[in-house]
């Protein structure tokens, strides 16, 4: 913010509904500042181990026409702290003005940084430094590519630095090794389209954030976004197999950056944090890690152990009752209608409640449509490992017996699926980008140790129930699985994991003891038994508690917080390796 002169602050941090706040104390750095942020991968960090929330700014100050060269500097994700510089790169004689977090795997999760002199260096969550290559300009645009070249080609594994003035996209490996690229585009920022993130623009010709919702740009997850500041255009680049394709998708006065994120600015809303929708009250005596949204002015009771990490989303304004002592962050207040106001929200014992939004219109759930019937014949079932179903296009039933082993589907429609104990189905396709679609009339796991397995994006419709004693879907990407049930809904059993979003408008979700389901559901009815969990795709429950520097016999204001909030149960924190100083 406060372009060119820094003052009175830097940054903000805009909430979802509107209101913004300076972001710590930094004021007075000149000129454009791109920042990276660490994103949230596990145990409170990124993936290359910078914390969670943690912002990483160039310093472009000038006094005098005099600057600081190579210097990058680190904001605490509250803005408590700032460390300016963090790091200054060795030798390095250019400013900083470009930076991007790698979140491909390929360069460590590191911290990645284009300086005006035209070096690209690579900083790990050390504060180490090292050079990767120089292309002779100043990079404005950064990302790094999946190592993934069926999808990616020539770019695979990639740094990829666009630099507008040349109207070049360079391509750097891990070894320094460049090649560039002209694609009629001038590229002034780059990013990879995630799945089930939100985008974000800025449009400097007006002043103003632009948005797109995700579910508007489901269809080009994985490709690249390239945007062009004048013409402002964004646009799409994919590898077609031979050579990079480009189309427009948006286009704007001037853009001048833009990211990926799961989080809300009204009026669109925030992603990750929602994990259920649910039309009636839910009945939760297990945990959900992140909110619900409860679209009927219903009565709803949280018990005993029943947790909720983040809000419950109601309509109207209920009346709250506290019975016990509950952990409770407290009422919100949306910008919805404020009736009805005849209904309960009650929370006894010790149930834990991050906080309640009130005045939340409902949304209409999505529906579903009943598969076609199957044009299959035959019902076959196998009893061992090997044997041959014939020709799926003929298959009408599945079933697998015993030690029938895992047997891969190719996507079509058919009717009755069931595996037993020791066996599984394998769906969709290694490296697709879009869903294989399969139809089914009912599935059913039996046996902790059957399952359904996914290997790429697969979408599944089932007329009716399905029950669930084992594992479905894929751990390392429950994105792939998208589940919809016409008439029914999904029943988890003891021990049972289920990974993926599951679309059941005419039917209940029910996750029972022990049972765990990751990503969201969107449904009429939500029960949650025993010490069953619903955990959104980010889990922010149990954030990672660190001070940098900690300095013996100093107490602060930030310590004292964060202890309180340990002592009270709210943190989940491992204390193996600290030191308490009284």
């Amino acid at each position: 913010m406060n372009h060119p002169s820094g003052q009175p602050h830097n940054f903000e941090l805009l909430s979802s509904d509107g209101p913004a706040t300076s972001l710590s104390g930094l004021a007075g750095l000149t000129g454009k500042l791109r920042f990276a942020t660490a994103r949230y991968e596990g145990s409170g960090r990124s993936r290359g181990g910078f914390i969670a929330g943690y912002l990483f700014t160039g310093t472009d100050v000038r006094y005098k026409e005099i600057f600081l060269p190579g210097a990058i500097a680190r904001i605490r994700e509250d803005g408590s702290t700032v460390e300016n510089p963090w790091v200054t790169l060795p030798g390095e004689m250019g400013l900083t003005v470009s930076l991007h977090i790698d979140r491909s795997g390929v360069y460590g999760g590191d911290l990645i940084a284009a300086t005006s002199q035209g070096n690209i260096w690579r900083i790990d969550s050390s504060a180490t430094p090292a050079l990767v290559a120089n292309i002779g300009a100043a990079a404005e645009a950064l990302a790094s590519v999946p190592d993934d070249s069926a999808n990616y080609g020539l770019w695979a594994g990639k740094i990829l630095a666009g630099v507008s003035a040349q109207g070049l996209v360079y391509a750097v490996d891990a070894q320094g090794n460049i090649s560039s690229y002209q694609l009629g585009i001038s590229p002034q920022d780059i990013a990879l389209i995630p799945a089930n993130e939100n985008l974000f623009c800025i449009d400097s010709a007006s002043g103003i954030l632009l948005g797109a919702p995700a579910s508007e740009l489901a269809a080009l997850t994985g490709d690249i976004l390239i945007a062009e500041s004048f013409p402002g255009v964004l646009w799409r680049v994919r590898w077609t197999g031979t050579e990079f394709e480009t189309s427009q998708v948006a286009q704007a006065g001037r853009f001048e950056s833009m990211t990926f994120a799961p989080a809300g600015a009204s009026p669109i809303e925030a992603i990750s944090d929602r994990v259920a929708v649910v039309r009636h009250g839910p009945s939760i005596n297990g945990r959900v890690e992140g909110s619900v949204r409860q679209l009927t002015a219903e009565n709803v009771t949280l018990n005993g152990g029943a947790v909720i990490t983040s809000g419950l989303l109601i309509p109207g304004t209920p009346q709250l009752i506290l019975n016990g002592q509950p952990n409770f962050g407290g009422t919100r207040e949306g910008a919805g209608s404020a009736s009805p106001s005849n209904h309960k929200v009650t929370l006894n014992g010790n149930a834990t409640l991050g906080h309640l939004v009130t005045r939340t219109d409902p949304i209409a759930l999505p529906t579903v449509a009943p598969p076609p019937a199957s044009a299959g014949t035959r019902s076959v079932t196998l009893n061992s490992p090997g044997q041959d179903p014939g020709d799926f296009a003929t298959l009408r039933d599945l079933t697998l017996n015993g030690n029938a082993g895992m047997v891969a589907v190719p996507p079509g429609t058919y009717r009755n699926f069931t595996a037993n104990g020791g066996s599984g189905f394998i769906l969709g396709i290694a490296g697709a980008r879009t869903p294989a679609v399969y139809n089914l009339n009912r599935l059913t796991l039996n046996g902790s140790n059957s399952e359904l397995r996914v290997v790429g994006p697969v979408l599944l419709t089932l007329a009716t129930w399905a029950t669930l004693n084992s594992s479905m879907g894929a751990s390392e990407n429950p994105l792939w699985l998208g589940l919809r049930v016409a008439s029914g809904g999904l029943t988890l059993n003891g021990g049972s994991s289920f990974y993926g979003a599951v679309i059941a408008p005419s039917g209940t979700v029910i996750i029972n003891g022990n049972s765990e389901l990751v990503g969201s559901v969107m449904c009429d009815r939500l029960t949650i038994n025993g010490n069953g969990v619903l955990r959104g795709l980010a889990d922010t429950s149990a954030p990672s508690v660190t001070i940098d520097e900690p300095q013996e016999g100093v107490v602060t204001d930030a310590t004292d917080s964060i202890m309180k909030k340990i002592l009270q149960h709210e943190i989940e924190a491992d204390l193996s390796n600290c030191e308490i100083y009284s």
